[in-house]
Parts: structure tokens; sequence; C-alpha cells
């Protein structure tokens, strides 16, 4: 289940740095 989680996690994170380098400081401020 760890590991699971931890994959999850790695996609996201991903996601979330692709959001930041386009939209940059407005998400930063929602999160």
């Amino acid at each position: 289940m760890a590991i699971l989680g931890l994959g999850t996690d790695i996609v996201e994170i991903a996601r979330i740095e692709a959001v930041f380098s386009r939209s940059g400081e407005r998400v930063a401020r929602r999160v």
C-alpha cells in the first residue's frame, strides 16, 4: 500500500509542477 501511495504522490507532484511552471504564483497562493 505504501508503495502504491508513493507512486500516486509522484504522479501528483509531477502534475502540480507542470501547473506551477505554467501558472506560477497564482497557483502557489491557492496552495
